[in-house]
């Protein structure tokens, strides 16, 4: 089963505005996503987040989408939207493998300016097969290049499986709170889901940019 999920009036406009719903696909760090415009605000939703699914199709946040997990250093909490935030705070990512520098990201990318950060499960992977169970990226968000960090997304493979609800999806932008949290959020999946299909970063397995 898979739920609506709300999309607040200035994520659509940036959404809109960044290509998400073109169908053209040049190369670039990220791929479009499709907008349902007509997806309604599901007033369920903890921490003030925008409702995923899961694999029975509950709710991403209140009751979380899965059980939820503390994590630690090499691996991104699930389950509440503000623990997440929390662990993101606290910036332990930042010890991962990332890029040097963010970089402005592709005309058809929804986010702009941005880095990625990967752990090691996900940076030492080689192959093109199936990312292990605990491989995760998380992407800092920036007002521009050469800005500042104004949100982050987080993509953690929660558990064996070659479908989107195998990953774990987070995403926050302009001290907004979560505006998705859970596994198979639908835009983040359809979008991940295309990794790998353009020219650019050859990406697999709902992964665009392996950092080594």
């Amino acid at each position: 089963m898979v739920r609506k999920i709300a999309i607040g009036a200035p994520l659509l406009v940036l959404l809109v505005s960044g290509g998400c719903a073109s169908t053209v696909a040049p190369g670039g760090v990220d791929a479009p996503r499709d907008v349902d415009a007509g997806a309604a605000k599901d007033p369920s939703g903890a921490d003030g987040s925008v409702l995923g699914t899961d694999a029975s199709g509950g709710p991403a946040d209140g009751p979380p989408a899965q059980p939820e997990t503390r994590g630690d250093s090499q691996t991104p909490p699930t389950g509440a939207a503000s623990a997440v935030a929390q662990w993101l705070s606290e910036g332990a990512y930042r010890s991962w493998h990332c890029e040097p520098i963010e970089t402005a990201g592709s005309a058809v990318s929804p986010h702009g300016a941005h880095r990625v950060c990967s752990n090691d499960k996900l940076s030492k992977h080689s192959g093109a097969g199936e990312f292990p169970a605990g491989a995760a990226n998380v992407k800092e968000f920036y007002d521009g290049v050469g800005g500042v960090v104004i949100g982050h997304a987080v993509a953690l493979h929660s558990r064996a499986g070659l479908a989107g609800d195998s990953w774990y999806w987070y995403e926050d932008r302009d001290g907004a709170g979560a505006t998705s949290n859970g596994a198979a959020v639908p835009y983040c999946v359809d979008c991940h889901s295309k990794a790998g299909s353009y020219s650019g970063p050859a990406g697999h397995d709902f992964v665009f940019t392996q950092v080594p």
